[in-house]
């Protein structure tokens, strides 16, 4: 069995960049919207799992209905 590396991921929704520290927007989402973003704590995995889940759902079923 092999181990997978598990790097953060951006906690902006729909972006799937890196970050340097876990459940925070990666500099890419920080460029693009600056003063939009609201600092407060980073996000944990299962919080950012559990925000994203209704809209990956509906692409799923997009998807699957030939809409996307």
């Amino acid at each position: 069995m092999t181990t997978q590396l598990s790097l953060p991921i951006c906690a902006s929704p729909g972006c799937q960049l890196v970050t340097e520290i876990p459940g925070t927007p990666c500099q890419d989402c920080v460029k693009a919207f600056g003063d939009m973003l609201r600092p407060g704590r980073p996000l944990t995995e299962a919080e950012i799992t559990e925000r994203d889940e209704a809209v990956h759902t509906a692409y799923r079923v997009a998807r699957l209905r030939g809409v996307l």
